[in-house]
């Protein structure tokens, strides 16, 4: 396994041969049309090259680039959606950002990376909340009761269930609220 080390300097004019794949293949993850897989990459590479001179060597280039490009999924998810008429999906109220823009002033240290993260958290939190009244009473209990660290046979016999039929919900709801985040979150990875 190859292992690429952490440069301060970066390559732009081998980002193409060495980085489209890679970014495609994490494109088409989260759009179908193959067009607008193109665009998107093409745009992360001229706004990673308006902003090499910002690059400072704390990641991987590879991950650098599919930051820049996750960034650009969730500009066109927000810009098809307003154009639409539809609201972005997000769950941050205008006192969340002042709330982060204070915690970004009072901490020298504080990263904006941390701020788009902090929201990420907030936005995924409702959505994966939302998610649980989608469940059955069965699928909720048999979740909540695993997140809390309880022992199969514990939750076995509050289910009244035998472990088989128990994995088989756990399961069942485990992919409800995965199919409910990948619909109704921009940022699903």
């Amino acid at each position: 396994m190859k292992i690429e080390t952490i440069s301060k300097t970066i390559n732009p004019q081998k980002w193409v041969a060495n980085y489209s794949h890679l970014l495609k293949n994490f494109a088409r993850l989260r759009i179908s049309d193959d067009f607008i897989v193109e665009e998107l990459i093409q745009e992360t590479f001229l706004a990673a090259l308006k902003s090499k001179d910002n690059y400072k060597g704390q990641a991987k280039e590879s991950t650098w680039l599919i930051a820049i490009l996750r960034n650009k999924i969730i500009d066109h998810y927000r810009s098809t959606n307003s154009y639409k008429g539809i609201k972005c999906k997000t769950s941050i109220s205008e006192s969340d950002y002042f709330a982060i823009y204070r915690k970004e002033i009072t901490n020298d240290t504080f990263d904006k990376n941390d701020i788009y993260n902090e929201i990420y958290a907030k936005e995924l939190n409702v959505i994966i909340n939302k998610s649980f009244d989608l469940l059955t009473n069965r699928e909720q209990t048999a979740l909540k009761l695993k997140l809390e660290g309880r022992s199969t046979k514990n939750i076995c016999d509050a289910l009244d269930t035998n472990e088989a039929n128990y994995w088989v919900i756990l399961h069942r709801g485990r992919q409800k609220i995965k199919k409910h985040i990948h619909k109704n979150w921009s940022h699903a990875v």
